[in-house]
């Protein structure tokens, strides 16, 4: 905000300036003129250092008249002059932020840059029993809550409801405790989403520091009493 307050400032001076100095399409009065100007030690700051000019600002009819190259190159902007059409023409990007007021770079690879165990996605595949295809949608690990969470969609295509649930769960080849099951309404032409979360405390106890592999299959109870199912194991691959 300083410093588009005093690109604002800038700015102001700037079209003073081509009052005097150039002649813009509302001003096409072309004269020479003696005007008395005040000249009082006038100092301009640039996001609190002083900005030195060649030209010394100064005062006139309460308007304060600046150096137009000076100021506008302190604040990002070429300055060029067409001498065919008397224009003074900006351009330019704007100038650069302080470093504290940067954005922060994107991470190239980021796996890398994250916190935790977390590796990034090789592989999906998904799971299907019945008229019901089962998806990982996302994985994260939430520090906060010191939880592995994994998001699943349930996608049932067909005219049977079902209730769905995780059978086994195996991570690194490691049976994990039933206690991580999830429970979805797989219900007639409906998608629904469910998500898992294990406990990092949980991954430390079986000694596993890395994830490369979650595989797991899932049961399907007919809620119409019809035939339910068991799908095929879904796994979630990681880089090494």
């Amino acid at each position: 905000m300083k410093f588009q307050r005093m690109r604002d400032f800038v700015m102001g001076a700037v079209t003073a300036s081509l009052v005097l100095g150039v002649t813009p399409a509302a001003f096409a009065k072309v004269a020479s003129m003696n005007i008395p100007v005040q000249y009082n030690n006038i100092k301009v700051l640039v996001d609190g250092e002083e900005l030195r000019t060649e030209k010394e600002p100064f005062l006139y009819d309460g308007t304060t008249y600046l150096p137009l190259r000076a100021v506008a190159e302190a604040v990002g902007k070429e300055v060029s002059w067409d001498s065919a059409t008397k224009t003074a023409v900006l351009s330019g990007g704007a100038a650069e932020l302080p470093p504290e007021d940067k954005e922060p770079d994107e991470p190239e690879n980021k796996e890398e840059t994250q916190p935790g165990r977390w590796i990034r996605v090789t592989n999906k595949t998904s799971a299907v029993g019945g008229s019901v295809e089962i998806k990982c949608v996302d994985i994260r690990e939430n520090l906060d809550d010191n939880m592995l969470e994994l998001d699943f969609k349930f996608d049932n295509t067909g005219d049977d409801n079902y209730h769905v649930w995780i059978d086994e769960c195996h991570i690194n080849g490691k049976r994990m405790p039933v206690e991580y099951e999830i429970f979805a309404n797989a219900y007639n032409n409906r998608k629904t989403e469910e998500t898992l979360k294990i406990k990092l405390s949980e991954l430390d106890a079986a000694d596993i520091n890395k994830l490369h592999e979650i595989s797991m299959t899932f049961h399907g109870y007919n809620v119409d009493g019809g035939k339910g199912f068991d799908t095929n194991a879904l796994r979630v691959q990681f880089k090494s």
